[in-house]
């Protein structure tokens, strides 16, 4: 259990680190130009159609996601499904509302409304119950939270137990239950097995 735990903590930091990696060209390509992604689509059933739009945008620095969802009665000849890319030239992003607090001028926002009035349209159908979001944050967020679990799986461990006995002096994993060999990196450690011994007991060094 305690090597799943190990490997899966280890693909997820991969994980991690690629998604990282992805976010640091789309950041570079915020500087070059925008993108606008934007998905729209109409499920009609015979009670209901439901409404699904989403919009992504990428501006100087930061990533925007918009999400409506809405219920409306039903209407055949309103069901449809497209996606959209647009480039853009490089722009700023600029929200409805002005910016009015430390963190919305720092690139954090977020806002949320909702209803059953039957007053918003969603995708040219009047939705009797319609949600939707809007969120933008700053890519230099984004890369500094996927680099935690990849700091914390490969960098961390060599400064923190390196120097520790009991511990692989390569990789940092705890060899107290293998003192001859490093399970995780195959490394020799150049403490002997008696060592170990003293050390898992309490022994005099």
């Amino acid at each position: 259990m305690k090597h799943f735990r190990r490997w899966l903590f280890t693909a997820l930091a991969a994980i991690s680190l690629v998604l990282c990696l992805c976010t640091v060209a789309l950041w570079i390509r915020s500087y070059w130009c925008g993108d606008q992604w934007s998905y729209e689509t109409n499920r009609v059933t015979p009670i209901q159609t439901k409404m699904l739009e989403t919009q992504q945008m990428l501006a100087k620095d930061e990533l925007y996601i918009a999400w409506s969802h809405g219920v409306g009665p039903s209407n055949p000849s309103a069901a449809f499904s497209m996606f959209v890319h647009r480039k853009l030239p490089p722009f700023e992003l600029r929200m409805k509302a002005p910016d009015r607090t430390f963190l919305q001028r720092s690139g954090f926002r977020f806002s949320a409304d909702g209803g059953n009035n039957g007053l918003a349209d969603v995708n040219g159908v009047r939705a009797t119950r319609w949600w939707e979001f809007d969120l933008s944050f700053p890519l230099w967020f984004a890369t500094a939270v996927l680099l935690v679990l990849p700091t914390w799986r490969w960098i961390v461990p060599r400064f923190r137990k390196r120097t520790t006995p009991g511990y692989c002096p390569n990789c940092g994993y705890d060899l107290r239950a293998t003192p001859d060999r490093c399970p995780e990196c195959g490394a020799v450690p150049p403490i002997s097995p008696l060592s170990f011994v003293k050390f898992r007991h309490g022994g005099p060094g």
